[in-house]
């Protein structure tokens, strides 16, 4: 018995020994040892997380290829559904209104495109250039009139700092247009043959700037055809009586043509400005050479590619042309008859050309007229002096015949 009692003494001690023992085991820790264990929990941890990472995107991935082969098996869209408008706005995204206000950069002209900087370069050089073209324009024609007459100058000839400003504002202008031109705006370089290009353009100034508008606006001033035809009907003060009738059919010989309208013409200049003879055949010498016989109304080849070019007895170019064509509306004349060509000629004579009939009446020959006529109202880009004289003598020919 008592060893029975022994027995279940020491077994009722090992069973609170084994029971207490873990809790003990647990105090007796070190830190060490407990840091470790959570540092291993936190690991397991996120190898949890990653794993749950990666199968979510593997289900995305797979429903983003079940989108795509879905969207190959669908029908293409209709027309109609294409250019259905959407029922609401797409909202503006901060990008989009980014790239909209961004700032302009280049200038495309003809199909070319430049920064805005060598654009600004392009134009200032030809408006230069076009000014030194204005300017040898002025100095060949004072350097003529200097060559022509030895007598002071009148004072309607005197210089105008006005005019020359005007005359190398044209040039500028010209210039501009002429550097927006494929020839200039395209070059990588520009080359002295551009610049002499440049000033050619100014040179010729007004002609440039009107064709230039005539591309802008289509169309371009056309006086009205009906009128007196001719008849002589008088016009504006300062005009003579009856110009001179047109035949209505003229013969088909330009020399044959002239002569047989010079001798009228001649009789109303000599009346109106009191010439004498060869002086106003100094002034049809220059009209037949300009309207090749007053054939010729409409210049055939102009100077300027894509401009109108001149017309009338005088070829009548640029803003001389509207101021032409003005008066040929404003008194309802046909811009081809000789009421509106005569007309418009002596309206000039008296006018603000008033002292080519002082420079004519120091003429002492029919060479000289002509020559005085050509350099103070026509001042032609090609003289052809020779031809001017030509007509000059023909029209003599048949206003005093040799006896």
């Amino acid at each position: 018995m008592k060893t029975t009692k022994a027995l279940l003494i020491c077994a009722a001690l090992c069973a609170a020994f084994v029971a207490a023992a873990p809790p003990l085991m647990a105090q007796t820790r070190t830190p060490a040892a407990r840091a470790s264990t959570a540092a291993l929990n936190e690991c397991e941890g996120r190898l949890k997380t990653a794993e749950e990472q990666k199968a979510a995107a593997e289900k995305s991935e797979e429903a983003c290829k079940g989108r795509e082969a879905q969207a190959l098996k669908a029908p293409p869209a209709t027309l109609e559904e294409t250019t259905k408008p959407p029922h609401a706005a797409a909202p503006t995204t901060p990008e989009k209104e980014q790239i909209s206000s961004l700032p302009v950069t280049g200038i495309v002209v003809s199909g070319a495109s430049r920064p805005i900087y060598e654009v600004i370069a392009i134009l200032l050089i030809g408006g230069a250039m076009g000014m030194v073209g204005q300017g040898v324009r002025t100095i060949v024609g004072l350097k003529k009139l200097s060559d022509v007459y030895d007598t002071a100058p009148s004072e309607a000839d005197a210089f105008s700092a006005a005019r020359i400003f005007i005359g190398l504002m044209i040039g500028f202008v010209a210039g501009v247009i002429g550097a927006l031109t494929p020839k200039v705006f395209e070059a990588k370089t520009i080359s002295g043959d551009l610049l002499v290009y440049l000033a050619s353009v100014g040179y010729v100034g007004v002609d440039i700037i009107e064709a230039f508008a005539q591309t802008i606006v289509k169309g371009k001033v056309t006086p009205p055809a009906d009128g007196d035809g001719g008849d002589g009907k008088p016009g504006k003060p300062g005009k003579p009586g009856k110009p001179p009738t047109e035949p209505t059919h003229p013969p088909k010989n330009p020399v044959q043509f002239f002569q047989s309208k010079a001798p009228k013409i001649m009789a109303d200049l000599i009346a109106e400005f009191q010439l004498t003879d060869f002086q106003a055949g100094g002034i049809l010498g220059n009209l037949g050479e300009e309207s090749f016989g007053f054939t010729a109304m409409q210049e055939g080849h102009p100077t300027v590619a894509g401009s109108r070019g001149g017309f009338g007895w005088a070829q009548w170019t640029g803003s001389r042309r509207v101021q032409f064509e003005d008066y040929c509306h404003e008194n309802a004349l046909d811009p081809t008859s000789d009421a509106a060509n005569y007309g418009f000629l002596v309206k000039d004579l008296h006018g603000e050309f008033r002292t080519v009939i002082d420079k004519l009446k120091m003429t002492t020959s029919l060479a000289t007229a002509v020559e005085a006529f050509m350099n103070s109202y026509e001042k032609p880009g090609v003289p052809a002096l020779s031809k001017r004289i030509q007509w000059a003598e023909r029209a003599m020919a048949v206003f005093r015949p040799a006896a």
